[in-house]
């Protein structure tokens, strides 16, 4: 693995700075792997070196009237930034995945391994078709810019079978030129569960529940208190006036939130059926 040191150097806001740091690297026959510029400083990093030539390539680039100071640094700015997002990427609870217009694989998540079963070492720089093969909408993505969401796929990984939920959308430049995409993949069942759990709470059981009055309220208050009983629940009210959603709340506020909630027709019901079919 090639070590590397990286400089940061102090300058005068001058023309040209860079140009005569440049040359003192190049002079020292130091191989330069990057450089970041910046109005009043210039970071390098250069492959590892003896400690001996590292301090002379230090004291001339002293010589340079414009320098003020020269210190070693951990890394490069765009590499802080760099390492954060991928942490922020590796944090998620999603599988990430970047390609240029090539379709090559430039971001590569550690969800997305457990996803596919593959290294990020193995898969980045290669084609997204070697992990998901014929999806035309991701084709469409590169091609012409159309963001897709929610669509389900299934993914083989060691011979199991597994359904994800994918979206995407373009990477555009500032002239809106199609730079490759970026794609998130959801475990289908982590999602339904996701759904559950909000629709569980009060508030997302009532969130199909319109009006905020004192009566609505009262009502809403009712409803969340007999949810948590055993008791039969009768809702009478005329035609349209929510009688099924506030049926559905009381449903997802109780034990039996993990359970089915079925509905029956009780008006296309025989009379002598009803009753074996709602109390057994």
């Amino acid at each position: 693995m090639i070590k590397y040191i990286r400089l940061e150097i102090v300058t005068e806001d001058k023309i040209g700075i860079t140009l005569k740091i440049l040359e003192i690297i190049y002079r020292a026959n130091i191989n330069l792997n990057s450089v970041e510029v910046f109005p009043t400083k210039v970071c390098v990093k250069i492959e590892g070196i003896h400690r001996n030539k590292k301090n002379k390539l230090i004291e001339e680039l002293y010589t340079i009237n414009e320098v003020v100071r020269v210190e070693e640094i951990e890394l490069l700015y765009y590499e802080q930034n760099e390492r954060k997002l991928l942490a922020v990427l590796d944090s998620v609870d999603d599988g990430i995945i970047a390609v240029n217009k090539k379709q090559e694989i430039e971001i590569f998540n550690r969800y997305s391994e457990k996803v596919f079963g593959k290294n990020k070492e193995d898969v980045l720089g290669k084609s997204i078709n070697t992990i998901l093969k014929d999806e035309g909408y991701l084709l469409e993505l590169i091609k012409k810019g159309k963001t897709y969401r929610n669509i389900e796929i299934s993914v083989n990984n060691n011979n199991n079978e597994k359904s994800y939920m994918i979206s995407g959308m373009a990477i555009m430049d500032d002239e809106d030129n199609i730079l490759g995409g970026i794609s998130s993949i959801r475990d289908v069942n982590k999602a339904i569960e996701m759904v559950k759990t909000m629709s569980c709470s009060e508030e997302g059981a009532f969130k199909e529940v319109i009006g905020n009055s004192t009566n609505m309220q009262k009502v809403k208050s009712l409803a969340t208190t007999v949810a948590k009983s055993n008791s039969t629940v009768l809702i009478r009210g005329e035609s349209g006036t929510g009688k099924e959603l506030f049926a559905k709340a009381i449903h997802n506020l109780s034990e039996r939130k993990n359970k089915a909630f079925i509905t029956i027709n009780c008006a296309a019901l025989p009379e002598s059926l009803i009753e074996s079919e709602l109390f057994g």
